[in-house]
C-alpha cells in the first residue's frame, strides 16, 4: 500500500513539474519577445534623396535587408543590437538600436575616396570590389580650369592611356589605350585607336566638360567586352555627367579667357646669310653657278631681309569659354539645363573653331517604382583649319619663302604697289619688276592662309528617353531609346594664286555633305541581392543599333573671283571635270548581353560576361560573333589571418585581380563587304562617222568578300591594388598581354582583275604587352587646414606586328614627305615604323671613301660601296651586304609610339587657395625631323630658304659637323633626298604640362556679396609651361605618326577664369 502511495505521489510530482515548466515558458517567452524589436526607418543622403538598395545589417550576424525605392527598410533584431548602414560611395554608420522601433539615417558621401563608385559599363561597382582594370578620374574645379576638352584632361592622368594632341583647332587628338592594335587609315591617325566614348550610357553622345563629374577608362578586355564589337581594339571611355538634385534652384557659371602662342619656331637664314651660304656652296662645288637671285651684285634687292615669314603666319591665338548650368526641382521632378559657348582662334593665321552646346535633362519620378527621364542635347559647330601640312602647305612654305620677299608687292623704290582700286596686293617670291632666276616655286604663305576657305559646319541633335522600373527593391529594368541627327559639311575652296612662284590659274571647290540618322534602343535588367555572406548581381539586356548614312560630293571649278562667300554654284563654269557623287548606306547591329557577378564574404569576387553582336557589314553566313570575358579578384585584406597578423593596421586593402576578355571591331569596314557596286566609265576614244562617240563600259568597284570576319582583340591582364595608412596611400600595378587578330585591311589584289579598289578582308595579328604603375597619396597638415595630394603614373608598352599575310612590308601612303612614303609596317616592328637608310657618320676624307669596300663572298671581288661619294657625304650602311647602296638597304628603324609614358603631379588646398601642377612625358619613341631635312635642302634644290642648321654642315665645319655637305648645287649621294637616320631623332620629353592657381572667397565674404549658399573662385592656368627634350624640332609632340614635316605645332596656353555658383 505504501508502495502504491509513493508511486501516486511521484506521478503527481511529474504533473506538477510539467505544469510549472509550461508556466515558466509562458512567462519567459514574453520576456524574450520583448528582447527583439522590429525596426523601420529611411536612409537618405545629405540632400534628402533616398538611397535605394542600401544595406542594413545586424552586426555580428547574417541578418540583413536592403532599402526599397523610397529608401525605406524593415528589420527584426535584438533590442540591444547594433545596426550597420552602408551604401556604395558613402560613409558607413553603426547605430545601437536601444529598443527603438524607428531609426532614420542620413549617410554622407565619402569624399576622401575619389572614384569610390566607378562605372563598369551598363552598371557601377564599388572600386575596391573590382576585378577588372578600370581607372577613374573625378573632375574638380581645378581640373575644369584647364582647356575644355577630353584630351587635355586625360593626358598624363592614367597609366596606359596615351594622348597625342595637335595644335590645329579642327583636328582631334589621338587616343591609344594599351597600345595600337588596328592598322586604321593612313589619312587619319585617330582611326586605328579603337576607343569608344560612352556618355551617360549612350555611345558617342555629345557632352560639355562643364557637366562632367567622372571619367572612367575600361582598359582591359575583361571590362570592355560587355560593349563587344563597338569597342575596336583599345578600350572604352565612360563619361558620367551631373544629374539634377531636388531642392533649391542652383546656378553654376564658368567664364574663362585665354591666349596661346608658339614658343619654339625654327630659326631661318636672313637674306644676307642665305646669299653667303650659296656663295660657299659655289666655292665648294667647282663648276656650279650662282643663281642671279642670290647674287647681291646682280640682284641687290635680294640681299635685304624684309620679312620673317614664320612670324607672319603665326599669331597669338585667343580663346573664349562661357558655360552655365541651372539645376533643381522637387522630389518628384528634377531638371538640369546646361549651355556652353567656345571660340578658339588658332595660332596659325585665319584658323579657328567655334561651338555652341546645350543639354536639358528632366527626371520624372511618377511612383516609387517608375521613373521617366528625357535628355536632349545639341551641338552647333564650325571652324576653319585642317591646314595642309605637306611640302606644299603654308608652314613649309613659310620656312622656304625668301626673306627678301615682302608680304605685299613692292615697287623698286621701296613703296607698296597698288591695284586699280588703290589697294595693296600680295607679292611673290620676287617683285614683278625683277627679272631673276633662282627663286622657289612656292605660294605666298600669308596669301595662302588669308585666302583660305576650309569651313566645316556641323550640327548634331541627340535625344534619349529612359524608362526605369523597379518592381522589387533588388530588380531594376531600364529601357533607353536614343535618336540623333548629324549634318556635317566640308567646304574647301582653292583660290587662284597668281603671284610669282607657284601658281594656280583656276580656282576650284570641293564640298562634302554628310547627313546621318541614327537610333539606338537598349533594354537592360539588373538584379542584386545579399544572402548572408553571399552577394549576387546579374545583368541582361538587348540592344538594336541602326544607322542611315547619306553622303554627297560636289566638285566645281572656274568661279569668277576668289570671294567664295558671295559666289554661288551657278557662277562656276566647269562641273564636268569631276562629276558629283552620292552614296547611301544602312547599317544595323543587334546585340544580346549578360553579366553575372558573385562575391563571398567580401573576400572573393568573380565576374563573367558575354555579348553576341550581329552586324549588317558582314556576310549573312557569319555576321555574328561572341565576345566573352571573365575576371576575378581576391581581397586578401578581408581574410581573418590578415587581421590576426595585425596587417590591417597598415593595409586597408590588399587585392589581387586577373581577367581575360575578347572584343571586336567592324568599324573599319565601310559597308557590307559581301556586296559590290557596278560603276560606269567613258573611255576617251572617239569613233563613229562624226567622231563624236565615246567608248563606254562598266566595271565593279571591288570584289565581294564572303569570308570577311570580325577583327578581334583578346587581352589577358593581372593586377595588384594596395591601400594603406587609413586610405591615404593607393598603389596599383597591372600587367597586360593584348593580341589583335584578323586585322581589317585591303587585301593585295592583282591589277589585272580590273576593279577600282581591292577588297577588304582580314589578315595578320599585332601584339601589345606592358606594365602600368600608379600611386596616389592624400594627406593633411595644420589641423586639417592644409590638404594635399601627390600622385604619379608610369607605364610601358611593347608593340609588334606579329604577322601580316604574304606582305613582307606594308607601305603607308600618308603621311609622307615630298610625296614620298617613309612609313611602313613589317613583322617584328611596331605599326608605322620608319623605313630608312642607316648611316655611319660622314666621310671626312677621300681615304675613308676608298676604305669603304665590300667583298663578294663567292667571287672574292672587292668593290667600293660608295664610289661616287664625295668628302662630306653621308656614309650609308650596306645592310644587305651586296656591295651597293640601293633601296634594298633600307630597314625599319624606330617608331612614333612611346615605349614608356609617365606623369606626376600634386595639388594642395589652404585657406581658400588651391594650387596644382602636373609633369608629363614619354620615352622610347622616335621622330623623323622632315622639317629640318627639307629646311636644309632649300625645297629640294628649288632655291628655297634654309634653316640655320646649315652652319653645322661639312661646308662650314669640315672636321666636326653634325650634318653632311649641302646639296644645293648637287646631291648625287642623296644626303638630303634619301630618308636616313641622320634626321631621325629621339622623341623623349618631360613637360611641365600644367600649373593652376585658384582662390575661393571665404564664406563670410561671399555672404556679403549675396552668395549666401554659393561660392566664387578665380583662377589662372598655364598649359605646356616648359619642356625638357633632346629633340631639335619645334615640339616633340608632333602626332602625325611621328612625321614632323610642316605640322601645326602645339603652343603654350594661358587661361584666366571665374567659377561662380549660387
Amino acid at each position: 500500500m505504501k508502495m502504491n502511495l509513493t508511486t501516486s505521489e511521484k506521478n503527481r510530482g511529474i504533473v506538477r513539474f510539467l505544469l510549472m515548466s509550461m508556466l515558466l515558458c509562458l512567462l519567459i517567452h514574453p520576456a524574450q519577445a520583448q528582447d527583439r524589436v522590429t525596426v523601420t526607418g529611411r536612409l537618405t543622403d545629405t540632400s534628402h534623396a533616398p538611397l535605394i538598395g542600401a544595406s542594413v545589417i545586424e552586426q555580428g550576424t547574417t541578418n540583413g535587408v536592403t532599402t526599397d525605392t523610397e529608401g525605406n527598410y524593415q528589420i527584426s533584431v535584438s533590442g540591444n543590437a547594433t545596426l550597420g548602414f552602408s551604401f556604395i560611395g558613402y560613409k558607413p554608420q553603426s547605430i545601437a538600436v536601444l529598443n527603438r522601433t524607428v531609426i532614420d539615417v542620413t549617410l554622407e558621401e565619402d569624399a576622401t575616396m575619389i572614384g569610390e563608385v566607378v562605372a563598369i559599363g551598363y552598371g557601377s561597382q564599388r572600386k575596391e570590389d573590382l576585378s577588372m582594370a578600370v581607372t577613374t578620374v573625378k573632375l574638380d574645379e581645378a581640373a575644369k580650369s584647364r582647356a575644355s576638352n577630353l584630351a587635355t584632361i586625360l593626358q598624363g592622368r592614367m597609366p596606359g592611356v596615351t594622348v597625342q594632341q595637335t595644335g590645329d583647332p579642327m583636328k582631334p587628338a589621338s587616343f591609344t589605350i594599351r597600345g595600337r592594335g588596328s592598322k586604321g587609315n593612313d589619312d587619319d591617325p585617330t582611326s586605328g585607336d579603337g576607343v569608344l566614348v560612352v556618355v551617360d550610357g549612350v555611345p558617342n553622345a555629345p557632352y560639355m566638360m562643364e557637366d562632367v563629374e567622372t571619367i572612367t577608362v575600361l582598359k582591359d578586355a575583361a571590362s570592355a567586352a560587355i560593349y563587344g564589337a563597338s569597342v575596336g581594339s583599345s578600350g572604352v571611355i565612360l563619361i558620367t555627367t551631373k544629374k539634377a538634385q531636388s531642392g533649391k534652384l542652383r546656378v553654376d557659371v564658368n567664364v574663362s579667357l585665354g591666349f596661346e602662342k608658339v614658343t619654339n619656331l625654327p630659326k631661318m637664314l636672313t637674306a644676307e646669310q642665305y646669299n653667303e651660304v650659296w656663295a660657299k656652296t659655289v666655292e665648294k662645288n667647282p663648276g656650279s653657278q650662282l643663281p642671279s637671285a642670290s647674287n647681291p651684285e646682280v640682284y641687290p634687292w635680294g640681299n635685304v631681309t624684309r620679312t620673317d615669314w614664320l612670324d607672319e603666319i603665326f599669331q597669338t591665338g585667343f580663346t573664349q569659354h562661357y558655360a552655365a548650368t541651372i539645376s533643381g526641382g522637387s522630389e518628384k521632378v528634377q531638371s538640369i539645363f546646361s549651355v556652353s559657348y567656345d571660340k578658339k582662334d588658332g595660332v596659325l593665321l585665319n584658323t579657328y573653331s567655334e561651338s555652341f552646346n546645350g543639354k536639358l535633362q528632366t527626371d520624372f519620378k511618377l511612383t516609387n517604382w517608375l521613373k521617366i527621364s528625357e535628355r536632349a542635347s545639341f551641338v552647333v559647330s564650325n571652324g576653319q583649319g585642317n591646314v595642309d601640312t605637306s611640302h606644299q602647305g603654308p608652314i613649309m612654305g613659310a620656312i622656304w619663302y625668301p626673306r627678301a620677299a615682302s608680304v605685299y608687292e613692292m615697287n623698286e623704290d621701296g613703296t607698296y604697289a597698288r591695284d586699280e582700286k588703290g589697294n595693296r596686293y600680295y607679292g611673290g617670291t620676287s617683285p614683278e619688276w625683277a627679272d631673276v632666276n633662282g627663286t622657289p616655286m612656292l605660294y605666298n604663305p600669308v596669301a595662302y592662309l588669308e585666302r583660305m576657305h576650309r569651313k566645316y559646319p556641323e550640327h548634331k541633335i541627340f535625344s534619349t528617353t529612359s524608362i526605369e522600373i523597379k518592381p522589387i527593391s533588388s530588380l531594376t529594368i531600364k529601357s533607353d531609346f536614343t535618336i540623333d541627327l548629324r549634318n556635317k559639311e566640308s567646304d574647301e575652296f582653292y583660290p587662284t594664286m597668281t603671284e610669282k612662284g607657284l601658281r594656280r590659274d583656276i580656282n576650284y571647290r570641293e564640298q562634302f555633305f554628310d547627313r546621318d540618322n541614327h537610333w539606338l534602343s537598349e533594354t537592360i535588367a539588373t538584379y542584386a541581392q545579399v544572402f548572408g555572406r553571399h552577394h549576387i548581381s546579374a545583368m541582361a539586356g538587348f540592344t538594336a543599333d541602326f544607322k542611315r548614312l547619306h553622303s554627297r560630293e560636289v566638285y566645281s571649278r572656274g568661279y569668277p573671283d576668289n570671294d567664295i562667300n558671295s559666289s554661288i554654284w551657278d557662277q562656276a563654269n566647269d562641273w564636268t571635270s569631276n562629276t558629283p557623287k552620292e552614296s547611301k548606306y544602312e547599317q544595323t547591329m543587334v546585340s544580346f548581353l549578360a553579366r553575372l557577378g558573385y562575391s563571398f564574404d567580401d573576400r572573393y569576387f568573380l565576374v563573367g560576361s558575354v555579348r553576341r553582336d550581329a552586324s549588317s557589314k558582314l556576310p549573312a553566313s557569319k555576321n555574328y560573333d561572341w565576345f566573352p570575358s571573365v575576371s576575378g579578384s581576391w581581397k586578401l585584406s578581408s581574410e581573418k589571418f590578415f587581421r590576426n597578423a595585425g596587417l590591417d593596421k597598415v593595409f586597408d586593402l590588399v587585392k589581387f585581380r586577373a581577367g581575360w576578355g575578347r572584343i571586336g571591331n567592324v568599324d573599319l569596314y565601310p559597308n557590307n563587304v559581301a556586296t559590290v557596286e557596278l560603276l560606269n566609265y567613258q573611255y576617251p576614244i572617239i569613233f563613229g562617222q562624226n567622231l563624236d562617240q565615246l567608248l563606254q563600259g562598266t566595271y565593279l568597284n571591288t570584289i565581294p568578300n564572303y569570308s570577311a570576319r570580325w577583327e578581334t582583340t583578346e587581352q589577358t591582364s593581372a593586377g595588384l591594388d594596395l591601400t594603406m595608412f587609413k586610405n591615404k596611400l593607393n598603389i596599383s600595378v597591372d600587367y597586360y598581354h593584348k593580341v589583335t587578330k584578323d586585322l581589317i585591311d585591303y587585301i593585295p589584289t592583282p591589277e589585272q582583275i580590273g576593279v577600282a579598289d581591292p577588297p577588304m578582308g582580314n589578315m595578320g595579328n599585332v601584339l601589345n604587352k606592358g606594365w602600368e604603375f600608379s600611386v596616389n597619396y592624400n594627406g593633411s597638415a595644420a589641423q586639417g587646414k592644409l590638404t594635399y595630394n601627390v600622385w604619379g603614373n608610369f607605364s610601358t608598352n611593347k608593340s609588334n606586328v606579329e604577322e601580316y599575310g604574304s606582305q613582307p612590308l606594308v607601305r603607308h601612303e600618308n603621311p609622307n614627305i615630298n610625296s614620298q612614303s617613309i612609313l611602313y609596317s613589317g613583322v617584328g616592328h611596331p605599326w608605322y615604323s620608319y623605313y630608312i637608310y642607316r648611316t655611319d657618320g660622314i666621310f671626312r676624307s677621300q681615304e675613308e671613301i676608298d676604305r669603304y669596300v665590300s667583298k663578294n663572298a663567292e667571287t672574292g671581288e672587292v668593290m667600293q660601296v660608295q664610289p661616287n661619294a664625295k668628302v662630306g657625304d653621308l656614309k650609308f650602311i650596306d645592310t644587305n651586304g651586296d656591295g651597293v647602296i640601293t633601296d634594298a638597304d633600307k630597314v625599319l628603324t624606330g617608331c612614333y609610339t612611346p615605349k614608356q609614358t609617365f606623369s606626376f603631379g600634386a595639388s594642395l588646398d589652404w585657406k581658400g587657395f588651391d594650387f596644382s601642377f602636373m609633369f608629363q612625358g614619354v620615352a622610347g619613341n622616335y621622330i623623323y625631323n622632315g622639317t629640318k631635312q627639307m629646311g636644309m635642302n632649300g625645297h629640294g634644290g628649288d632655291f628655297g630658304n634654309l634653316i640655320e642648321d646649315v652652319f653645322d654642315t661639312w661646308d662650314f665645319n669640315p672636321s666636326g659637323s653634325k650634318y653632311p655637305r649641302l646639296g644645293l648645287a648637287e646631291d648625287n649621294n642623296g644626303n638630303y633626298t634619301k630618308f636616313s637616320d641622320a634626321f631621325l631623332e629621339k622623341g623623349d620629353y618631360l613637360r611641365l604640362k600644367n600649373i593652376t592657381l585658384g582662390y575661393t572667397l571665404p564664406k563670410h565674404i561671399a555672404r556679403h556679396i549675396g552668395l549666401t549658399n554659393g561660392s566664387l573662385r578665380v583662377y589662372v592656368s598655364i598649359d605646356n609651361v616648359a619642356t625638357i627634350t633632346g629633340y631639335s624640332g619645334i615640339d616633340p609632340e608632333v602626332g602625325n605618326y611621328g612625321l614632323d614635316a610642316g605640322i601645326y605645332p602645339s603652343s603654350r596656353f594661358f587661361n584666366f577664369g571665374v567659377n561662380l555658383n549660387f
